[in-house]
């Protein structure tokens, strides 16, 4: 279970990485979770619209408080992981076995 877990978070930073790479038009690999949003240059609009895309990519919500203490990929990842987590299991959600 924990591995999966740790699969889980890197490919929701490997997301993240390709949503900002995407975003500032740089290449993703000098992108890593230990980069900081100021070092990307991320201001507070690019930081909302991210968390915009991340919600609709993963139907999820983010507390803006929660955002407001992401200052990294990885913590993203980490908000975005925590949130997927937390999020109810709906009918919808579900497969029907055949």
């Amino acid at each position: 279970m924990e591995m999966e877990k740790i699969q889980q978070l890197e490919t929701i930073q490997q997301r993240c990485i390709e949503l900002i790479a995407a975003a500032k038009k740089v290449p993703p690999e000098t992108l890593s979770p230990a980069s900081t949003f100021k070092e990307i240059g991320l201001d507070s609009l690019d930081k909302v619209t991210l968390a915009f895309d991340v919600e609709e990519a993963y139907d999820i919500a983010i507390p803006e408080s929660a955002l407001a203490t992401v200052h990294t990929i990885g913590a993203m990842a980490a908000a975005i992981q925590q949130a997927v987590a937390a999020k109810p299991v709906t009918a919808d959600s579900q497969t029907s076995p055949v």
